[in-house]
């Protein structure tokens, strides 16, 4: 991922590196733009986490808030 852009390295140069977006199309970065940009690989991770948000109401019981994270599981 650069910047905004999200895809597969498909060719190196000497003064530009070609990318395949997930949509199909070929970006092309300068090398020098992408020395100053921040990378990230995905390819190279093993795991990756998400982080979601889970909410519940005031009026919830509490022995079902004390069931909330074996509800969790069961619905992953």
């Amino acid at each position: 991922m650069i910047d905004d852009y999200l895809g597969s390295v498909e060719y190196v140069g000497l003064k530009a590196t070609r990318v395949r977006s997930l949509s199909g199309e070929q970006l092309i970065f300068s090398n020098s733009d992408l020395l100053k940009s921040c990378i990230r690989n995905y390819g190279r991770i093993f795991e990756r986490r998400v982080v979601f948000g889970i909410g519940v109401t005031y009026d919830t019981p509490r022995d079902k808030l004390k069931r909330t994270p074996e509800l969790i599981l069961e619905a992953i």
